[in-house]
Formats: structure tokens, sequence, C-alpha cells
């Protein structure tokens, strides 16, 4: 039949169609279709939330009345309640979007992470003894790609 669920996946009457692997610890709502498409480990899938041919990773968040279409939803993602994810849409680690959004085809969401390296903890001292000031309502970046 195509399905691979773990025991440790909850469908609570849920409707999970051929060609779909659902990683373990994940959740899945009532009412929920989920078809052509892998979701990763400790997902949470609200009700009446339909997923088609889409690849979600681990720890992402669907909430109630979603629709996700052909797209990639990279770690940490939330969407949030009424949303629409269309063709081609990514969405980058820890990015939230919605709720009542609808995102267009080939939308592309992306959420700079914070480093925590040495290099970038101590940037703010390194510059202030360069004279040059940082404002502190902006995260620092990494750029060594640490």
């Amino acid at each position: 039949s195509g399905i691979y669920l773990p025991n440790s996946v909850r469908p609570y009457k849920a409707k999970i169609h051929q060609n779909t692997i659902v990683g373990s610890e994940t959740t899945i709502d009532r009412n929920a279709e989920i078809c052509d498409s892998v979701i990763g480990r400790k997902c949470e899938i609200g009700a009446n939330v339909k997923i088609t041919n889409s690849f979600i990773w681990d720890e992402v968040t669907i909430k109630n009345d979603c629709v996700i279409e052909n797209a990639v939803l990279c770690s940490g993602a939330t969407v949030k309640n009424n949303t629409t994810v269309t063709a081609g849409c990514i969405l980058s680690f820890d990015t939230v979007v919605g709720p009542h959004a609808v995102l267009k085809t080939g939308t592309r969401m992306n959420v700079p992470r914070r480093c925590t390296c040495a290099t970038t903890q101590n940037a703010p001292t390194r510059a202030r003894r360069r004279g040059v000031a940082i404002p502190t309502l902006y995260p620092i970046i990494c750029w060594m790609k640490c």
C-alpha cells in the first residue's frame, strides 16, 4: 500500500493515503488527510489539514484547517490556522506563517538562525574596541557559517 506508520504515530480518524511515510512520535488530528508525502518525527498535524506531495521535516507544527501542496517545510516551521502553502513553497527552519495566510506559488521564507560560536559572541566587544557602534536590536549573524 506504500504507507509507513510507526507504532508511536497516532492518526486520530485521519486519512493516510498511499506513498506516505510518517515519522515516529508524530500526532495527526481528526479529519486530516495526507497523500504522497513524507512527514518527519515529532510533528503536530492539526484537524482538517490536507497535505499532498510535500516534504515535512522534523518537529513541524501545522495547525487546524491548513492546506499544504507540493511544498517543503523545514524543521521547526509552524503553519498557523487556515493557512494555504502552495506549490513550490519552501519554509526554512523555524519559520512561522499565518494565521489566515495564502502563500503564492514558489514563495521562499527564511529566518536567519542565531549563531552561538565564539566569533559571533565576541563581535560586539571587538567592534567597541575599534570604535564601531553595533545596535543591540539586530542579531549578529556569523558569516563564517560555523
